[in-house]
C-alpha cells in the first residue's frame, strides 16, 4: 500500500464517517502499516482485521466500533486512544503503550482463526504481555483468557470488567478499579495489588499466591476459601506493625521530648487494617490516605494527626482524642467514636504561651454515615459537608461546631447539644 493509496482510504473515511454519499469505510484488512504515523487518525468502525500497526503512532486516535480482529499494535503507541466497543480479539498489543486509552466495551477474548478450507480453527489469546495500560478505562470491556502478565494496569478503572481465566502474573494493578469485575479462574500470582479496589469482585479459583492483599479494599469479593484471604491481610497487617514498631516508639519520643529527640511518624498511604493501636501516642503524625479499616484506636491519642483522606469504616475509636486532627475526606462508616474527643486545641506562641486562638478538627466532607458518636466532643468542629446521616450523636456536644451543608437526616440527637443558629441582621 503506498502512502497515496493511504491517505485516499483515509479521506473517504472521513466522508463515510460524515455520513456523506462519496464516502467509504476503510478497508485495512491485513494491511502492513508497521512504524506509520497516524496520530489522531479517525478509524471509527473501519475493518482493521489482521492489520499489523507494529511500533506505529496511533495516539488520540479514534478506533471505537472498529473490527480489529487478530490485528497487531505489538509496542504501539496507543496513547488515548479510544477502542470502546472495539472487536480486538486475537489482537497483539504485547509492549503497547496504552496509557489513558479507553476500552470500555471492548471484546478482547480469544480468537477463532480459520484456515483456508475452514478444515481446521485455531484459538488465538489476546496478547498484552507488559503492556503500559496505566490509567486506561477498561470498564464493562471482556479480556476472557487474555494474556497480562507483566502488565501495568497502575490506576486502571476495570469496574465490572470480564477478566476471566486471565493472566496478571507479576502485573503492576497498584490502585486499579476491579469492583464487581469477574477475575474467575485469573492467575494473579506475584501481581501488585496495592490500594486496589476489589469490592465486590469474584475471585473463585484465583491463583493469589505472592500477592499482597494489606492495603487491597476486598468488602464484598467473592472467594473460595474468605477466611484465608482475611488471615493473609491480618498476617500482613501484623508484620507491617512489627517493621513499623521501632518508628513508632521513636515517633512517641518525638512526642514526649517536643522533637528534641525521635523522629515524626509519616506512613501515608499504609494500611493499618485491623491493626492494634489501642492506647498508642501518636500525635502528630502523617496518615493521609491511610487504611484504618477494622482497626482498634481506642483510647490513643492522635491530637493534630493528619488523617486526610483515611478510612476509618468499622474502626474502634472508642475515647480517642481526635482533637485539632485534619479528617478531611475521612471515612467513618460503622466506625464506633463513643466517647472521643474531636475538639479544638488551644494554639501557643513561641514562648510557649496561649494565644486565645483554637485551632479546630476539620471535618470537612468526612463521610460519617451510620457512625457512633454517642457522648462525643465536637465542640468547634468544622463539619461543613459532612454527612452524618443516621450517625448516632446521643448526647454528643456540639456546641460552636459548623454544621453548613452537613447532613443529618435520621441522624440520632437526643441529648445533643447542637451550635446555636446565628441570628439574621
Amino acid at each position: 500500500m503506498t502512502p497515496q493509496d493511504l491517505v485516499k482510504i483515509i479521506r473517504d473515511h472521513g466522508r463515510f464517517i460524515k455520513g456523506l454519499r462519496d464516502g467509504r469505510c476503510a478497508d485495512l484488512a491485513k494491511a502492513q502499516l508497521a512504524g506509520v504515523r497516524l496520530k489522531g487518525i479517525n478509524l471509527s468502525k473501519g475493518k482493521l482485521t489482521g492489520a499489523n500497526f507494529t511500533d506505529a503512532d496511533l495516539t488520540e486516535s479514534d478506533l471505537s466500533r472498529a473490527d480489529a480482529f487478530n490485528a497487531c499494535f505489538a509496542g504501539a503507541d496507543l496513547t488515548k486512544t479510544d477502542f470502546s466497543y472495539t472487536d480486538l480479539r486475537g489482537a497483539d498489543l504485547r509492549r503497547a503503550r496504552l496509557r489513558q486509552t479507553i476500552l470500555f466495551g471492548a471484546d478482547l477474548r480469544k480468537g477463532t482463526l480459520y484456515f483456508a478450507d475452514q478444515s481446521e480453527t485455531q484459538e488465538v489469546a489476546t496478547i498484552l504481555t507488559e503492556a503500559d495500560l496505566e490509567e486506561s478505562d477498561l470498564r464493562r470491556s471482556n479480556f476472557e483468557g487474555a494474556r497480562l502478565s507483566g502488565a501495568v494496569l497502575i490506576g486502571a478503572d476495570c469496574r465490572q470488567a470480564k477478566l476471566k481465566d486471565c493472566d496478571f502474573s507479576n502485573a503492576k494493578l497498584r490502585g486499579a478499579v476491579l469492583d464487581g469485575a469477574d477475575l474467575r479462574g485469573a492467575v494473579l500470582q506475584n501481581a501488585d495489588l496495592d490500594s486496589a479496589s476489589l469490592l465486590g469482585t469474584d475471585l473463585r479459583q484465583v491463583n493469589l499466591s505472592g500477592v499482597n492483599l494489606s492495603r487491597a479494599k476486598l468488602e464484598d469479593a467473592v472467594l473460595d476459601y474468605p477466611e484465608i484471604a482475611q488471615s493473609m491481610v491480618r498476617r500482613q497487617t501484623k508484620a507491617l506493625l512489627r517493621e513499623t514498631a521501632d518508628e513508632i516508639k521513636e515517633h512517641e519520643a518525638w512526642v514526649k521530648t517536643r522533637g528534641k529527640t525521635g523522629k515524626r511518624l509519616q506512613k501515608a498511604g499504609t494500611s493499618f487494617r485491623e491493626a492494634d493501636l489501642k492506647g498508642r501516642l501518636l500525635e502528630g503524625a502523617d496518615f493521609r490516605e491511610a487504611d484504618f479499616t477494622g482497626a482498634d484506636l481506642s483510647q490513643a491519642k492522635l491530637t493534630m494527626v493528619d488523617f486526610s483522606g483515611a478510612d476509618f469504616s468499622s474502626a474502634d475509636l472508642r475515647g480517642a482524642c481526635l482533637d485539632g486532627a485534619n479528617l478531611a475526606g475521612a471515612q467513618f462508616a460503622g466506625a464506633d467514636l463513643t466517647g472521643a474527643s474531636l475538639a479544638g486545641v488551644e494554639l501557643m506562641d513561641d514562648a510557649g504561651r496561649p494565644t486565645g486562638k483554637r485551632w479546630p478538627v476539620n471535618l470537612t466532607g468526612a463521610k460519617m454515615r451510620g457512625s457512633r458518636l454517642v457522648k462525643a466532643v465536637l465542640t468547634g468542629a468544622n463539619l461543613t459537608d459532612t454527612d452524618l446521616t443516621q450517625a448516632d450523636l446521643t448526647g454528643a456536644n456540639l456546641i460552636d461546631a459548623k454544621l453548613d451543608r452537613a447532613k443529618l437526616d435520621g441522624a440520632n440527637t437526643q441529648a445533643a447539644m447542637m451550635p446555636i443558629p446565628a441570628k439574621s441582621a
